[in-house]
């Protein structure tokens, strides 16, 4: 289990305003994305907008290059555009979609990582929402840094190929 990052209890009262407090600048970047993904441009109906429970970002910076995927590879350039726009720099990107589709964004930008021939170790990632636990013991394991976890049961959950 995880023991060097913080767990979260997403059940929790205090949750929101304890997430808030412990988001790094990836992690808002992340949740930047989500929600750009899910406003009212991209997701017109209210039922569109609900499906963001279920979807997640994950941002890694390796040698000035921005490795973002997310769950449901929604993610398109012109969002990319409008974040570049907001923090008011040029980016170098590769939106990643790896596996086959019961991947978790986390796992997609490690596998890439794996298969750049790159070290995840020190690497910070910026996620939109706490990382499950099976995602929190990958990248511990290969001492990437997150900021929260979340033990909660996760159905559809993919392994990344690191060979």
């Amino acid at each position: 289990m995880p023991s060097a990052r913080k767990y979260v209890n997403r059940r929790a009262h205090d949750y929101h305003i304890r997430r808030i407090g412990a988001l790094t600048q990836l992690d808002k970047v992340a949740s930047y994305l989500l929600a750009l993904n899910y406003s009212e441009r991209a997701s017109p109906t209210k039922a569109s907008q609900g499906l963001i429970q279920m979807d997640c970002v994950a941002v890694a910076v390796i040698n000035d290059e921005w490795l973002i995927a997310s769950n449901s590879r929604r993610l398109d350039d012109n969002d990319i555009i409008l974040l570049s726009e907001e923090l008011g720099i040029d980016m170098t990107y590769a939106l990643i979609d790896r596996g086959s589709g019961q991947m978790h964004a986390e796992m997609q930008v490690l596998e890439e990582i794996s298969a750049s021939n790159y070290s995840a170790a020190n690497v910070q990632f910026g996620v939109s929402k706490p990382c499950c636990k099976k995602c929190a013991e990958w990248l511990s394991h290969y001492g990437a840094k997150y900021s929260a976890w979340h033990d909660a049961q996760v159905v559809n959950w993919e392994k990344p190929d690191m060979s």
